[in-house]
């Protein structure tokens, strides 16, 4: 230890025994230590003994003489400080202590020196301080452990929550959690978290969006239930904690209530935004409520008390783990990590329980007195009327496939930002017309057709001049990246909402851009129908006529092919849109658009033979390049896009015979499933369709 008279600290570092000096103690004290040459690092994680600094700085030396200020501690509470310095490149460093805890002597036990990405972000620092912390204490993916959760928000909405396997809520894109703890018993009792005892997850009914979690744990059982209430631009966020005790005993104890700077979103999910640490730079009472920055937490049952704390002073479960809350009424982090709790006390004889409720207003709109019973239940009337238009009928001990269509729908519909179809709301909050067009299908089909209708009036403008239909589109505008499916995606997607609904008027409107985009389906044909291409070698002939090479296959994303998916998609939508030329009495663009159609087919199943014997392969590759093997972009060509294959049926077989092997391999573990791809699901329907409904 270093304190008055004691022998310097030992740091085994990359040059050999490095010793901290304790240089003069007076009031303020400080420790040097200087390594001899000049090393990078990225912060380090220092342990104090009984005695430490409250207040103190690190500065920084590049020389072992001049030392810069590197970063400042305010309200350590002793054990183990974590001190992020980025960039840093040093040969000596000082700790120069402000202000000691109780004017102990400053006891300093341990320092540990981090690698340079420790002082990247804030998800480098709480990943660290998760690994050197009990498990439960943080939420598992800070771990680096796998986490499942699902959406809560309202039908259309822009604003939603997520809630986790475990019971946390993350109250918005990019915001901060709530998350709960019981502390059992009195003075030296034990914080019980979501490692603890197990957890089981439920929709509502079954399928209402309405999530809950059940944590069981020694004789407590906690249901964690989120829900939003309230129509689009005007919904609140509730989150309601139930606690009873299942044993045969009293038990008493706390239950809290953490708001925690992490999102539920984990930090390996990182397209256009990244999971993980979530900023929330203050904390404070405001008017019966907690203000986290922003944001209101509104307490719908009285608290027994509550505290905030900055992440100097102690993550908040610091404090939880010895039973009470942080001190501080308020806490405002420059880091960006303030965390907070709220307290409710409990002794609950056998079979009793206690409901906590919180609201937190998506929109600003606190609406004070509101009943989180009376608004669930007026939730759950909403969705039951939303999700039953069609009824399914299924053999008994089958209800919960009907349960699962049920619940899908309802998260379409939270997805979505107003007419928007949207895949997810966090990482995927972009709308594709390739996701929008087959999730219109099962809207219709589910009894949901003035959705479809905004949807596609809302998308359908963003075409572009030249009739090209933009793959994406967010709150930037449409994507101008090349993909080649998309065309005909618009189209299938005009005509399939007439199917269902007769609306002729929809289809008149739509008209004029269905023609514009098969106009630049024939400009891009064009590019690929000149000598070059039917008179060349047969690596150009085998492209004659095709969709040019895209990304519109992820798998093609690194380098762009000439997809077959792409194909399939513009067959699809050549055919479709004659369909709607004749609908809407457009004669001569209706045979003209047919024979198009026809002879794009025979272009295709050309292309596909050839490609098949440049690569001798005996079935269907997924793109014309490659002779690559993917039966999941394959059987989009037999639904939705209804490809012919003619000759080629004996290689359209041998292609799920191939994929069917391939799944029984993995399956029986002969061979290794080191890749999960939920798209492999479609291709249930082309084995049936081909006939194998026992595979």
């Amino acid at each position: 230890p270093i304190a008055t008279g004691a022998p310097p600290l030992k740091q085994i570092g990359a040059e050999g025994q490095v010793g901290w000096t304790s240089l003069p103690q007076d009031e303020r004290p400080r420790m040097r230590v200087d390594f001899g040459q000049a090393r990078e690092i990225g912060g380090m994680v220092i342990g104090w003994g009984a005695g430490y600094a409250a207040d103190y700085d690190v500065l920084l030396s590049a020389d072992g003489e001049r030392f810069e200020p590197g970063a400042r501690v305010r309200g350590s509470n002793g054990g183990r400080d974590y001190v992020q310095l980025p960039d840093a490149t040093v040969r000596a460093i000082e700790i120069r202590v402000l202000a000691r805890h109780d004017d102990a002597p400053v006891t300093l036990e341990s320092v540990r020196f981090e690698p340079p990405e420790f002082g990247d972000s804030a998800n480098a620092l709480l990943t660290r301080m998760a690994g050197d912390s009990p498990r439960g204490w943080w939420p598992r993916a800070m771990r680096g452990e796998a986490v499942y959760w699902t959406v809560v928000g309202a039908d259309g909405d822009t604003k939603e929550a997520l809630i986790s396997e475990d019971g946390a809520v993350e109250v918005d894109k990019l915001g901060f959690s709530l998350e709960p703890f019981v502390y059992v018993g009195g003075e030296g009792g034990t914080l019980r978290t979501w490692a603890d005892g197990t957890s089981t997850q439920k929709l509502e009914e079954g399928y209402l969006p309405i999530p809950s979690v059940t944590r069981v744990d020694r004789g407590l059982e906690l249901e964690i239930k989120a829900f939003a209430a309230g129509k689009a631009g005007e919904s609140n966020l509730f989150v309601r904690y139930e606690l009873q005790n299942m044993s045969d005993a009293s038990r008493s104890g706390k239950l809290f209530v953490a708001m925690r700077p992490m999102q539920v979103n984990p930090p390996y999910q990182n397209l256009n935004i990244i999971g993980g640490a979530a900023v929330v730079k203050s904390i404070r009472a405001d008017r019966g409520a907690i203000a986290v920055d922003d944001r209101i937490v509104m307490p719908l049952t009285q608290i027994d008390g509550f505290g905030a704390t900055t992440i100097d002073s102690g993550e908040v479960v610091e404090h939880l783990a010895l039973g009470h809350l942080p001190m501080n009424a308020a806490a405002t982090d420059p880091h960006g990590l303030c965390s907070g709790a709220f307290e409710y006390n409990f002794d609950l004889p056998p079979g009793a329980s206690k409901v906590v409720s919180l609201m937190v207003p998506f929109h600003g709109n606190v609406a004070r007195g509101e009943s989180a019973d009376a608004a669930l239940e007026a939730t759950r009337a909403y969705w039951r009327e939303r999700l039953n238009r069609v009824s399914i009928t299924l053999p008994r001990g089958q209800e919960r496939i009907a349960d699962s269509v049920r619940a899908n729908l309802a998260y379409i519909l939270i997805n979505r930002d107003g007419p928007g179809l949207q895949p997810g709301s966090r990482c995927y909050e972009r709308t594709w017309i390739r996701d929008g067009a087959l999730t219109s299908s099962a809207m219709l089909a589910l009894g949901l057709s003035d959705e479809v209708k905004a949807f596609l009036d809302w998308f359908a403008p963003f075409q572009y001049d030249s009739g090209k239909v933009p793959c994406c589109v967010d709150t930037r505008g449409p994507d101008p990246v090349p993909e080649h499916d998309s065309h005909g995606e618009y189209i299938s997607a005009v005509r399939t909402y007439f199917d269902f609904t007769g609306d002729s008027n929809f289809l008149t409107r739509h008209w004029p851009r269905v023609l514009k985009a098969t106009e630049y389906i024939a400009f891009l044909r064009k590019q690929r129908m000149t000598d070059e291409f039917a008179k060349g070698p047969d690596e150009k002939r085998v492209l004659y006529g095709l969709m040019p090479e895209s990304i519109s296959h992820e798998g093609y994303s690194a380098k762009p092919m000439h997809s077959y998916w792409d194909d399939f998609w513009t067959l699809k939508g050549l055919r479709d849109a004659a369909h709607v030329a004749a609908l809407v009495g457009e004669k001569d663009h209706a045979a003209r658009l047919d024979a198009m159609a026809k002879d794009f087919a025979r272009t295709l199943n050309d292309s596909i033979a050839l490609a098949m014997s440049i690569k001798k392969i005996g079935y269907i590759p997924g793109c014309a390049e490659l002779g690559d093997f993917d039966a999941t972009s394959t059987t989009v060509g037999m639904f939705p896009c209804e490809w012919e294959p003619g000759d080629l049926r004996p290689a359209l077989d041998a292609t799920f015979d191939r994929y069917w092997a391939f799944f029984k391999s993995r399956r029986d573990e002969t061979l290794a499933w080191k890749d999960y791809t939920p798209y492999e699901h479609r291709v249930t329907g082309s084995m049936v369709m081909l006939g194998h409904r026992e595979r």
